[in-house]
């Protein structure tokens, strides 16, 4: 019976045909981690920013439930962290926040922007907004457009009975850091698929033989 056939098949004969077809797995695996070596260097730059919003309640009613103030504020807090997110997920509010910047994407390319924004509520008052950018400067741009948006509509969400803000939105200074590919890292996880690729290759064409 051949090794080839693959159901019978006992380690040693995995070896063998490893062995055979050597050649064919050393082309894989060079070709593989070229072509992630190439991917590293060839990428655009990409820049990833970070805004974090600080959601408190302010100008409190006074209330006979004294005693149980902080905690309505914390719930009021943590309520607006929640509507702040999904307000991130409308592509109207992405539309403004991008026109406030300078900047007027197309129609279409608007799902992908509301896609490439991810924010997450971390506590009742602290919200944390991610997304990528092209370049530092645009992500920049963006980033100062998204904090003025938001604070915007933050103020005027809801006033007390004498005209005053219920709930004030701060932002801290932006965090804006280049996205980078490691060229060892890509090319040996490049390497390592090819490997793969190459005695994945090897076992189909025994059992197609057989």
């Amino acid at each position: 019976m051949s090794y080839y056939n693959l159901k019978l098949m006992v380690p040693k004969d995995y070896g063998k045909i490893l062995s055979s077809q050597k050649s064919l797995i050393f082309v894989c695996v060079i070709l593989s981690g070229l072509l992630a070596l190439l991917f590293s260097e060839l990428k655009p730059a990409s820049y990833e920013a970070l805004v974090s919003f600080s959601v408190q309640k302010v100008n409190r009613q006074s209330t006979n439930d004294f005693q149980y103030d902080n905690y309505y504020a914390i719930q009021a807090s943590e309520l607006l962290g929640n509507t702040i997110v999904g307000w991130l997920e409308s592509p109207d509010l992405i539309a403004s926040v991008y026109r406030q910047a300078g900047l007027t994407p197309k129609d279409e390319e608007l799902n992908n922007l509301v896609r490439g924004v991810k924010a997450k509520q971390i506590s009742a008052h602290l919200v944390q907004v991610k997304f990528k950018q092209t370049s530092a400067d645009r992500a920049r741009k963006v980033a100062e457009s998204l904090i003025t948006v938001m604070t915007g509509k933050v103020q005027n969400l809801e006033v007390t009975a004498d005209q005053k803000n219920s709930f004030a939105l701060s932002a801290a200074e932006p965090i804006i850091a280049e996205k980078k590919y490691s060229p060892a890292v890509t090319t040996l996880l490049g390497l390592v698929g090819g490997l793969f690729l190459g005695g994945g290759i090897a076992f189909g064409r025994a059992y197609l033989k057989e």
